[in-house]
């Protein structure tokens, strides 16, 4: 329910993450539970690392169902690729990165580090809770009703129970079968079309029915009352309620063998995924003394061990903002300058009103032609002719080249770059440093809002707030996934990686940033909005070819992975993100640009107008 004023350019999995850490950061909690899938936690769990937000709440992640895991138990390939690599990147990142690491079962960590997830070495297997509202009496059951217990799908089992059933009823009988789940899919096909397709009338004369519309207290009523033996047919399940629900309420059930299951069960009622030994075990449910099992589970244990975890103390004594005071590092402002003389007064104007005070600005003019350009230059000369305020002029080499020309006049430990058209906050700098000291990064960008004026920002020029994941290796080649180039970055570092490439035509924040990654320098983004971009007709994003500009990040790229690699991403890969959007948007965006010189700018049909066109 948790709404931002302006749009958020996000895909869909941050986007939710983000709305909500805005609503838990305004809060004073002493835990948060997450669960791992879809990455809820992600920005919550990078906002402790990077800003003063939730210094003294135990963030925690269940290890559940990621998305991975679940395809892996579909048999299925992605088929949304750019999201699903960026959704799993979210997951890995939370079980990295969260204070305390849970799963219901010792099998889904190992799971995880047999695929090589970087999981947290503070974890510990802690089981589901639950607590049967109705206490049910054994009664042995009755073995010729079969009750499939799980949702309609092939990671449930669906495919081999439905062939196990139709190689029973050739040698036992068999009174009725119940599907009781939520409907899935099996192949590709709905599981109840499945389901008829399998059992013809003519293939037996055994009833069946399908109910994918009770809740667990509902289901577990009717499981009672038909009495009959429940089938859990996993191909891969990591700690199902289930079988949890089946233990509580004395429910008769046999459940394959993988997963967490083993951990939660008596052995008796086990068997191999398979047909032939699903088949077995049917046959032979006669011999299971169902009343004498000994089940591994225990809601009392699973209870005591989640208490446990909520008496931990989640106090932490921050000495971050101390340490900074003690230090005081000088910081660089780098800016960048060529013929924005309606812009730069605005940009150092809301530098000179930082709440920190041990930096230095450093404005570099790339030899700007444009005479009004000049004047304004030479004006704030004047104006802030200040012992930290230093102005350079060099020859015209483009904007990375300037910015590099820029670090290398600066004496702070740390630089942050700004392009002459930003604004920054009061809080820039703060926000910027209290990043790196806590996190311990060699370079950290951030969220900003961007916005469309040749003046200030303010609310009613903002279009939207502009998002990056971080340190996202797996499309990094593809997309910026990390950030602006108004980012903070250690001196040292820069200097090490050799700067920005100095070559135009080429995104270079993008580059330098994929470089920092990619040779093992600690890169992250703070996940607030701590500037304003101007998105201007003289920007660099929308005066470059994007294919000319997309390949020469593609040469620093190419660096890291082998020569053979190459022809797979240029011919390849590149080509077949980039044309994944829907064809009607290029020609709806047309028709947007149309429109928008009709309409009176400012009104609120343009403004409305504006804020379609950035959604595509």
């Amino acid at each position: 329910t948790i709404k931002e004023e302006y749009p958020i350019d996000a895909d869909p999995a941050l986007k939710i993450s983000y709305l909500t850490y805005s609503y838990l950061k305004e809060k004073k909690f002493d835990y948060i539970h997450f669960q791992e899938w879809l990455g809820n936690g992600f920005c919550t769990i990078q906002s402790k690392k990077t800003t003063d937000n939730l210094k003294n709440t135990l963030i925690t992640v269940t290890m559940h169902s990621p998305s991975d895991w679940a395809r892996e138990g579909m048999g299925e390939w992605s088929n949304n690729y750019l999201v699903d690599l960026k959704t799993s990147y979210y997951e890995k990142n939370c079980v990295k990165n969260c204070d305390l690491l849970l799963a219901p079962s010792k099998y889904m960590f190992d799971w995880a580090i047999n695929n090589k997830w970087d999981l947290n070495e503070n974890r510990r297997v802690v089981p589901n809770c639950y607590k049967s509202v109705k206490k049910y009496n054994f009664e042995e059951p009755d073995i010729s009703k079969l009750i499939f217990f799980g949702r309609l799908e092939k990671r449930k089992g669906l495919d081999i129970f439905c062939k196990a059933v139709k190689n029973i009823v050739k040698t036992k009988k068999i009174d009725k079968i119940i599907f009781l789940g939520k409907i899935g899919y099996v192949d590709g096909l709905r599981a109840d079309k499945y389901i008829k397709q399998d059992f013809k009338e003519n293939d037996s004369d055994f009833k069946y029915e399908i109910l994918d519309n009770l809740d667990s207290f509902e289901a577990m009523n009717y499981i009672k009352k038909e009495n009959g033996v429940v089938i859990i047919a996993s191909s891969m399940d990591n700690y199902p309620y289930t079988v949890v629900e089946c233990i509580e309420n004395n429910v008769n059930f046999i459940a394959s063998n993988v997963g967490g299951i083993p951990e939660m069960v008596d052995e008796a009622v086990l068997f191999d995924y398979s047909i032939s030994s699903l088949t077995n075990a049917i046959l032979d449910l006669d011999k299971i003394k169902f009343k004498k099992l000994k089940h591994k589970y225990s809601n009392q244990i699973s209870e005591s061990k989640w208490l446990e975890i909520n008496n931990i103390s989640s106090l932490h004594d921050d000495k971050i903002k101390d340490k900074i005071l003690e230090e005081k590092p000088l910081v660089s402002l780098c800016v960048t300058y060529y013929n924005y003389g309606k812009y730069l007064p605005y940009t150092l104007d809301s530098i000179s009103k930082s709440k920190y005070s041990n930096y230095e600005v450093i404005i570099v003019d790339d030899s700007s032609n444009d005479e009004y350009s000049i004047k304004v230059l030479e004006k704030m000369k004047e104006k802030y002719n200040l012992p930290n305020w230093h102005f350079y002029k060099k020859t015209n080499g483009g904007c990375a080249d300037t910015k590099n020309y820029a670090a290398s006049m600066a004496n702070g430990e740390y630089l942050i770059f700004v392009d002459s058209d930003n604004i920054e906050m009061d809080c820039t700098i703060d926000k910027f440093l209290y990043g790196m000291f806590s996190s311990n990064c060699d370079c950290l960008s951030s969220y900003f809002y961007t916005f469309i004026s040749d003046e200030e920002a303010n609310r009613n020029n903002i279009i939207k707030i502009s998002t990056f994941p971080g340190d996202m290796k797996e499309i990094c080649m593809l997309q910026n996934v990390f950030g602006d180039s108004n980012l903070i970055i250690k001196k040292k570092v820069f200097d090490e990686i050799g700067g920005f490439p100095s070559e135009r035509k080429i995104y270079d924040d993008w580059v330098l940033q994929m470089r920092l990654s990619l040779s093992g320098y600690k890169v992250d983004v703070i996940p607030e909005k701590l500037f304003y971009y101007r998105e201007s007709k003289e920007g660099l994003s929308r005066n470059i070819n994007k294919t000319i500009s997309h390949k020469n990040v593609l040469k620093y790229y190419y660096e890291f992975i082998p020569d053979y690699q190459r022809q797979l991403f240029e011919t390849l890969v590149v080509p077949m993100t980039n044309n994944s959007i829907p064809g009607y948007a290029p020609l709806l965006i047309k028709i947007i640009n149309i429109i928008e010189k009709v309409c009176p700018k400012g009104s609120k049909r343009y403004n409305l107008l504006k804020r379609f066109r950035n959604i595509f």
